[in-house]
């Protein structure tokens, strides 16, 4: 037997996979240069734009007016105490307990279910 055709397929073989492998590592390395590229430029865009904005565009707090931002606050406030007040009258276990008047309802599950064929109903009880 003449190995040396076996063995000039295994060389050919092994460039041509390894061209491909080349070939693919310089396109990776290009898709990541141009990335990074990309991601600079867009970073002195903007540090660009910081610099060029005028220092006094943005009034102080103080004077776009102190009563509207403390409304905002109180409500604000009052909105979170209201939810974390809901949150503490629910039962913890009102998700886990089988009582249909204290349990979420949840529309999408109740309709799941009754397009259940009958016998799925029955195989689920056993």
């Amino acid at each position: 037997m003449d190995w040396t055709t076996i063995i000039d397929g295994l060389y050919v073989s092994a460039l041509g996979m390894g061209m491909v492998m080349a070939v693919l590592l310089l396109l990776a390395i290009t898709v990541w240069l141009v990335s990074k590229l990309d991601r600079a430029i867009e970073a002195r865009q903007r540090r660009q734009e910081q610099v060029d904005r005028p220092v006094s565009s943005v009034p102080p707090l103080a004077e776009q007016g102190d009563d509207e931002n403390l409304a905002n606050v109180a409500v604000i406030a009052v909105a979170i105490a209201l939810a974390e007040a809901a949150e503490r009258d629910m039962p913890r276990d009102a998700s886990r307990s089988g009582n249909a008047a204290v349990a979420p309802t949840n529309d999408w599950l109740t309709r799941g279910r009754s397009r259940q064929p009958r016998t799925a109903i029955e195989m689920w009880k056993r």
